[in-house]
């Protein structure tokens, strides 16, 4: 299991985690990036800069339902992903350039165990 403790600087605070994104060649990498645990979303979602940094591939575009019901046509694009020291996934993502963070949705979290301690603001996965 790793720790890792709430983000505080977003009301209310918030569970991050670190993580490394690659592309599935593993010939490009972007490291240490902070993201938001979404176990609301289906589907983890990358800001669009980052699939541009890591010249992903379009592989797929996807309805998805967000807030208010509202459905769009979202661009979906292969990564791997590796929350710290854990064995990395390669999932279908999807970027939006409204994101600022990455949002880590069940597609990722639930290949883990989680436990979120609000209470003392910290969270372990693994």
């Amino acid at each position: 299991m790793v720790r890792f403790r709430y983000v505080e600087d977003v009301t209310p605070p918030a569970p991050f985690v670190q993580v490394t994104l690659r592309r599935p060649d593993r010939s490009q990498e972007v490291g240490l990036l902070l993201a938001q645990v979404d176990s609301g979303a289906s589907r983890t979602v990358l800001p669009a800069r980052i699939v541009e940094d890591l010249g992903l591939i379009e592989v797929d575009r996807i309805p998805l339902m967000g807030l208010g019901g509202n459905v769009i046509i979202m661009p979906t694009f292969l990564v791997q992903v590796e929350i710290r020291q854990l064995v990395p996934l390669t999932v279908e993502v999807v970027a939006n350039s409204n994101e600022p963070f990455v949002l880590l949705g069940r597609d990722v979290l639930n290949h883990f165990r989680l436990l979120l301690d609000g209470p003392n603001l910290t969270l372990e996965i693994g």
